[in-house]
């Protein structure tokens, strides 16, 4: 046996080793296919939309009109809006759609959270704690009819943070341009985090993957920290992590509908991506060793948290064995040709068999993402064929990505991103 085919055995064994590890996750995906339990609450709570706006004229409107017609009674339910100056468009078209929509101007924003924390300094500073919970959302989605009415049912179960379930606002539009591959592809990052793992994980108690478009916050959570004094690029990952740090209760509901709005040019889905994976980074950066010693303080283990610290482990491990591996075959195959050795050719094609598995793994993964929403999935074949066979040349793009953001010096802003065209 040469050395070539020691190496692959070597890997095979790691590659095998790493798809045990994932066992647990795999399980999961399964439970993509299960209806969650419908609630009901007897009260309606007072909750508050709140809404960064800024430069967001061209698509508010869309929400704006989904607000006003939710089957919730209005009574109950208030909207807020923080813009960016006092000409912006956005406030006349708010004062037209919503007549006692608040429309507040901060100027000094950077980030997301700054917009966040200028909504809930007003609400507290001028209305005191009166609200049952806040309900963030982007200006670019819009609300099923029924989104605050069930979100309020997901109150009765004393969650304090609570996600609800993002269908696509492209799927909804003949307009083929706001369909492409690239807004199919953001838009199963919903599928892969939310019915294939938020799901399973809302059941059984273990901490969640946030995502801050449509999340719900409870009046004990904004109270505990004073208001909103989250304030990284990513602050839905921050407040995910300060739930796990003071034990709040967390919930992922998918009768509680909302329509996102996903980049359909690949310069902006990438904007997300590096926004994405840099918050993620710096936040874990930030707290990991804090969740690492809550987890197993005084040597009682708090199960939910497991997966959260160590869900990506395995996939880490495969791409570092899978990285070093081409890398050998690659080398080996450069001094086998200098040395004239009738191995190169092997060398050569093992490296290309490591870049066949990885195409495979990542056309069956989005495969699967497709058919865990098969229900709701309005993409056509034609769109499902590109996603499988074409998108992971894209996905294997968050390579590059993660070692671009791993660099402390990389900077990531809050850039607007091109909005598709409503109708």
């Amino acid at each position: 046996m040469d050395f070539l085919n020691i190496i692959l055995i070597i890997y095979l064994a790691l590659s095998l080793f790493t798809l045990l590890l994932c066992i647990p996750k795999f399980k999961s995906w399964f439970y993509a296919f299960k209806t969650q339990k419908r609630l009901k609450n007897n009260k309606n709570c007072k909750i508050a939309l709140v809404i960064p706006a800024k430069e967001e004229s061209e698509c508010i409107g869309v929400l704006l009109d989904s607000i006003n017609k939710q089957t919730y009674d209005k009574s109950y339910f208030d909207t807020y809006l923080v813009v960016g100056r006092d000409d912006d468009p956005t406030i006349e078209i708010a004062k037209d759609k919503l007549k006692d929509c608040a429309c507040i101007v901060e100027p000094n924003q950077k980030c997301k959270a700054d917009a966040l924390k200028t909504l809930f300094d007003h609400i507290i500073s001028t209305k005191g704690y009166v609200y049952d919970s806040y309900i963030i959302l982007d200006a670019d989605c819009y609300l099923d009819e029924h989104f605050v009415e069930e979100m309020n049912n997901a109150l009765s179960t004393g969650a304090d943070v609570v996600i609800g379930k993002k269908l696509i606002k492209n799927w909804q539009s003949k307009n083929k341009k706001n369909r492409t591959l690239f807004s199919n592809l953001s838009a199963l990052t919903y599928s892969a985090v939310d019915s294939m793992g938020n799901k399973y994980k809302s059941d059984h108690g273990e901490a969640l993957a946030m995502c801050g478009q449509g999340m719900m916050l409870s009046n004990r959570f904004v109270q505990h920290f004073g208001g909103f004094p989250f304030h990284s690029i990513c602050e839905d990952v921050e407040i995910g992590i300060h739930a796990i740090l003071n034990d709040f209760k967390e919930l992922y509901y998918e009768h509680a509908i909302l329509y996102s709005e996903e980049p359909t040019g690949h310069k902006d889905y990438n904007k997300r991506r590096y926004r994405w994976l840099k918050g993620y980074f710096s936040c874990d950066k930030q707290y990991r060793k804090q969740i690492v010693e809550h987890t197993f303080k005084k040597g009682k283990v708090k199960k939910q948290n497991i997966r959260y610290l160590y869900e990506l482990v395995p996939i880490y491990l495969y791409i570092i064995t899978t990285c070093i591996a081409s890398l050998t075959f690659l080398t080996s195959g450069i001094v086998l040709a200098i040395l004239k050795s009738a191995l190169l050719t092997k060398a050569f094609l093992y490296a290309l068999l490591m870049i066949g598995l990885i195409y495979i793994i990542l056309a069956l993964f989005n495969w699967a993402t497709i058919n865990a929403d098969y229900k709701t999935n309005k993409m056509t074949l034609g769109e499902k064929l590109a996603v499988i066979f074409i998108g992971p040349a894209i996905t294997f793009e968050y390579v590059i990505i993660f070692f671009r953001v791993i660099n402390k010096n990389y900077k990531v802003n809050w850039d607007h991103i091109q909005r598709i065209k409503n109708e």
